[in-house]
């Protein structure tokens, strides 16, 4: 080969790189997404925690081309993840070395679709393109959930771990959970907690004592509208609510000034949050989040995250039975559990 065949074909692959580059930087540009690199998001964590949304993708990958123009394309989908997470988008298949958490990684393959180190972290082990991956306010990895997602889809993932369902849920309940209070909202009519004012739940207590239940709540939170219309949406649980607690909702911004036994608590310009959200929760402020309060205003437990009706069910039984007394919940809740599964087989064996 000459000369100037050879700086020909140098000049034609430059200039093809050149262009396939501009355009990643003009997608990224036009985008409605923020997208930053890992390094940015773990930077930006550091003063100023929040979750990182990683888009695991490769350069060939259709689906991830596809969901690119569809699904982070859908302005509510992309002003979701703008506001609740630090946005990334990661190759999969990059050469560069990449600091993660205190480790050099880099990408040790040889072929051209060697998979990167971080890629293996992100997708445990099972590189698949697209992969979403949810990292927790410290970078590490709460789970990858691979496959192309429509906006439909996407959905209910996005809330389940924006407000930390992960914790308390399986997905798969969630979602059900999900689809009832949005996709069937109008089939469901949920049954009805009667719930009360702080100082209605206050007088009810002095004159025949229960424990005050105070759920908080916020406007922006998916799960305190799902918690509503399935968990306490629930007829036994209502029910169940009704008869043994004084109920009562919190929300949690409210700009009224509330009486909670004899305080006044206000909502500051500096704070987002009514100070009777933060004092019931000891300072600290997840939504939702149920509170027990004793007939006499002595805050007992407050239990942060959201709770399907089998997963808040044995906490009332908890704290309405007194257990919370003399027993480690640890105890009480294997009992309940072994004497729960025990009534299910009475049941059986009398069908």
């Amino acid at each position: 080969m000459n000369k100037f065949k050879l700086i020909v074909i140098l000049v034609f692959t430059f200039n093809i790189m050149f262009s396939q580059e501009v355009k990643k930087q003009d997608d990224h540009a036009n985008s409605l997404i923020h997208w930053m690199t890992i390094q940015e998001a773990l930077q930006k964590q550091k003063t100023q925690p929040k979750k990182i949304f990683v888009d695991v993708y490769t350069d060939w990958c259709g689906w991830c081309k596809h969901m690119n123009k569809t699904t982070f394309s859908n302005p509510q989908i992309a002003a979701y993840i703008n506001q609740y997470y630090y946005p990334v988008r990661f190759n999969g298949e990059t050469k560069d070395t990449i600091i993660y958490l205190g480790d050099t990684l880099v990408n040790k393959g040889t072929s051209r679709k060697s998979a990167h180190q971080l890629t293996g972290i992100l997708t445990n082990n099972r590189p698949s393109y697209p992969t979403i991956t949810y990292l927790d306010e410290k970078g590490r990895v709460i789970s990858p959930v691979p496959g192309y997602m429509d906006v439909k889809k996407m959905e209910p993932y996005l809330v389940f771990f924006t407000e930390n369902v992960f914790r308390t849920t399986q997905f798969e309940t969630f979602h059900k959970e999900f689809d009832k209070t949005f996709t069937d909202s109008l089939k469901i009519k949920p049954a009805k907690v009667n719930w009360k004012t702080f100082i209605k739940a206050e007088l009810a207590s002095q004159k025949k004592p229960k424990l005050i239940l105070v759920k908080i709540e916020a406007p922006w939170s998916v799960t305190s509208k799902i918690m509503d219309s399935t968990t306490y949406g629930d007829a036994e649980l209502s029910k169940y609510i009704n008869q043994n607690f004084y109920p009562v909702k919190l929300n949690s911004i409210t700009k009224d000034t509330i009486q909670f036994f004899g305080k006044d608590y206000l909502n500051y310009p500096n704070n987002p949050f009514n100070e009777l959200a933060i004092y019931l929760q000891n300072k600290q402020m997840i939504v939702p989040a149920t509170v027990f309060v004793s007939p006499d205003g002595v805050i007992l437990s407050h239990v942060p995250g959201y709770f399907t009706k089998d997963g808040i069910e044995p906490i009332l039984h908890f704290f309405q039975e007194g257990a919370y007394k003399e027993q480690k919940w640890e105890e009480y809740i294997k009992e309940y559990k072994a004497d729960k599964s025990k009534k299910k087989n009475v049941k059986s064996v009398g069908k």
